[in-house]
Parts: C-alpha cells; structure tokens; sequence
C-alpha cells in the first residue's frame, strides 16, 4: 500500500505531467494570433489557461501556461528560427523551478529590431546600461501602450512592452537571467491588440 505522501507525490507528478503534456498540444496546435485566455472555477477552485502566438510576423512567440491555487506551468518560446529562446516555470506547492535556453550561448543571436511591414520592434536589455537609458527615454515620450510608468516599474516587473502607433514602433524589454518574465509582458501586449484591432492592423 501507499503511504498518504507517497500517493500525494505520485498524484501531483501525473498531474504535473498531464499538465505540461496539454500546454505542450496547446503550444504547438496554437496557428491564430493573439491570447485565448480561459478561466474555469470548479468547487472553490480557481485555474486560469493562457495559450498566446504573436500577432505581428516579427518576432515570433508562442506561450502556453496554466494557474491554479496553488501550481503553475508555462512554457514560452521566442524567435524560434532565429536565436530560438525556450524557457519553462512550474510552481508546485512552492517548488519551483524555471529555465531558459538558447540555440546560441548567451542569447548572442537576439536581434536588436525585428522589422515588419509596417512595424519595427525593438528589444531592449535592461541590464545594460545603454540600452536602458534609451528605454526611459522612449518612457518619457507619449505612448499608446505601455506595462509600466517608470523605471521603478519596469524593474519591479522584470520586463517591459509598449507601443507607439505614430512612430510605428513596440518597444519589448527584457534581462538575460530573467528573459522567462517577458512573457507576462508579451500577453498583456496581445490584451491590447485584443481591444485594439485598428492600433495592431496599422503595425502589421
């Protein structure tokens, strides 16, 4: 016979793998642009499902993560034919483990602009100094969008997105040991294409 936390254990593994098998079809069967977000409550539970794909051509991103009371999975993808970024997070039960990899040694081949028809993203490396000093001084500008009001933001969220429709610009900013954290950035940037149908379509 099992022992309580033997079978405890054994149930948050097949439920651990369960999970991430689902995040992983969701990832890779994701073909529309944007966020399907679903929220589901059950019996006092809450869990909430995120499965995102860029809604510009450039650059790509695909990003899948499930939330619950007490546990949380995601994987997330960037620029998958370029420097091809490929973290995971999981949080279980306050174990948590996340990991990102790149095809090249430290990110070497993330792109500085991504250009599109209409449209260039910039990425910006907040642990560099020059690169943050041009980040604040697009903050000080009027922009469209934006996840955060100052540098004290910024740093407190650990990633940045903003848009500035009449320059034709989306500004993404990032750290190297935390490139994980971008993600959270690139949904609420796919919430405003959401409500924004005529600001994304003049990006595209």
């Amino acid at each position: 016979m099992f022992s309580r936390a033997s079978f405890l254990y054994w149930n948050n593994q097949v439920r651990l793998k369960v999970t991430i098998g689902l995040l992983i079809i969701g990832s890779c069967s994701s073909a529309v642009a944007g966020c399907l977000i679903r929220d589901v409550e059950t019996l006092g539970s809450f869990k909430t499902y995120y499965f995102c794909k860029n809604s510009l051509a450039r650059p790509s991103y695909q990003i899948s993560s499930y939330l619950n009371d007490d546990q949380s999975f995601s994987l997330f993808n960037f620029d998958a034919r370029g420097v091809s970024v490929v973290c995971h997070e999981y949080d279980i039960h306050d174990e948590m483990n996340v990991k990102c990899q790149s095809a090249f040694p430290n990110f070497r081949n993330l792109k500085k602009r991504y250009t599109n028809n209409n449209s260039t993203v910039i990425l910006y490396d907040l642990k560099n100094d020059r690169d943050k000093e041009e980040l604040l001084d697009k903050l000080g500008n009027r922009l469209d969008f934006r996840t955060g009001r100052n540098s004290d933001d910024v740093e407190a969220i650990g990633c940045f997105s903003g848009i500035n429709l009449k320059k034709r610009e989306v500004y993404l900013g990032f750290t190297k040991d935390g490139f994980n954290d971008l993600q959270m950035c690139l949904i609420q940037l796919e919430k405003y294409f959401a409500k924004n149908k005529k600001g994304m379509i003049s990006l595209l």
